[in-house]
């Protein structure tokens, strides 16, 4: 499911798909291929380099880019932090992992066998998903929810 959500994707801030390693599947792996981004991820970069607030703020506007782009077309991130973040060389950030991502309407993704568990990371994880049981509505994430952790990224970020 990952690798068919990500390869729809096409915006400047969500990190490219190449494609899949055809053998690694021989080997019942599956191992999905994207650029290298040798400047890391937004977290690691942020800490090591000393950005200026425009600079860090030129970050954050590409990941609230991307973030309104998956949003657009209805797929919630579930699982966006620093670390899921990616810088390329021409210093422009990138969303990557959507290992969690999911379609936020359930009938665009009726097909699917997949059953999305609540999974995330707790820093960045909004109150709602904290609290709720699997069988509430709040359980899984949402538009709102990728939201507030961009908030919590954009304070982290800001914080250093």
């Amino acid at each position: 499911q990952e690798a068919l959500l990500w390869h729809s994707l096409d915006h400047p801030n969500v990190l490219p798909f190449i494609g899949i390693d055809s053998e690694m599947l021989s080997r019942n792996r599956v191992c999905l291929v994207s650029p290298w981004m040798d400047n890391g991820n937004l977290r690691a970069y942020v800490t090591k380099n000393s950005l200026s607030n425009s600079d860090c703020d030129g970050l954050l506007l590409d990941v609230a880019a991307g973030l309104e782009y998956l949003h657009e077309n209805g797929i919630v991130h579930g699982h966006l932090r620093g670390a899921n973040i990616l810088i390329s060389d021409d210093w422009h950030a990138c969303i990557c992992d959507f290992g969690l991502a999911n379609f936020a309407d359930p009938l665009i993704d009726s097909n699917s066998s997949i059953v999305v568990d609540r999974v995330g990371s707790v820093p960045w994880m909004a109150p709602e998903l904290l609290r709720s049981s699997h069988d509430d509505v709040y359980s899984y994430p949402t538009f709102a929810s990728d939201v507030y952790a961009f908030g919590c990224v954009c304070h982290q970020e800001k914080s250093i």
